[in-house]
């Protein structure tokens, strides 16, 4: 039988060892670079982006100016949202590329291709795609289902408090209609009967996820 200090000395013994371990590796928080970084090499895309998904008021590129609207200010009064440029409400999460800590641009490159600290660098490599999407970067390119899902997670409102404040709900927003401008961008295009099908069963699955279903 082990004694008190036999078992001691092996407890003692174990704690030395894990103490000898080196830390676990921690995967450093992907930071948001904010589209300057992008449109560096993206030329075409950048000028889609500002002029013929735009120009004011329209397109992604001025989402953030909508945040100054007289609804904006009704929405947020609503909420009790002291500030709808507020990093941590839900507003910027849909009109705002938030980096450097501030909400800064409309929706950009990163709102859709995730934070690009984690794949900027692999992804400049002729061909690269797939370790950027290894490192990170949200795989969207030949995924109709990906990326329609990722328009609809703003185009479709399913905040209950938002709506309650007269957000409109979405529902009657056509990604297959819009998609053709969209789709300036992309070097991939698509049927719109496929962009259809894909955002309708995108629109089932979220509204049942909002409805506990």
């Amino acid at each position: 039988m082990i004694d008190g200090r036999a078992m001691g000395a092996i407890a003692l013994t174990f704690l030395l060892a894990s103490l000898a371990l080196p830390a676990s590796p921690q995967t450093p928080a992907r930071v948001t670079l904010g589209p300057s970084q992008c449109v560096r090499c993206h030329t075409p895309q950048a000028a889609w982006w500002v002029n013929d998904d735009g120009p004011p008021p329209r397109g992604h590129v001025t989402t953030l100016l909508q945040l100054e609207t007289a609804d904006a200010r009704r929405y947020a009064q609503r909420l009790g949202l002291a500030d709808v440029y507020a990093t941590s409400a839900s507003c910027v999460a849909c009109h705002a590329t938030v980096f450097r800590g501030d909400a800064r641009e409309g929706v950009s490159c990163e709102s859709c291709h995730g934070p690009g600290s984690a794949y900027l660098e692999v992804h400049a490599q002729p061909g690269a795609y797939r370790l950027a999407v290894d490192a990170g970067m949200t795989d969207l390119v030949g995924n109709v289902k990906a990326w329609t899902t990722r328009c609809l997670e703003c185009h479709l409102i399913t905040d209950a408090p938002l709506v309650a404040a007269g957000h409109s709900t979405g529902k009657t927003f056509n990604l297959a209609d819009k998609y053709q401008v969209v789709a300036k961008h992309w070097k991939q295009t698509y049927q719109t009967d496929v962009v259809a099908a894909a955002a309708r069963e995108a629109t089932t699955r979220m509204l049942a996820v909002s409805h506990g279903r």
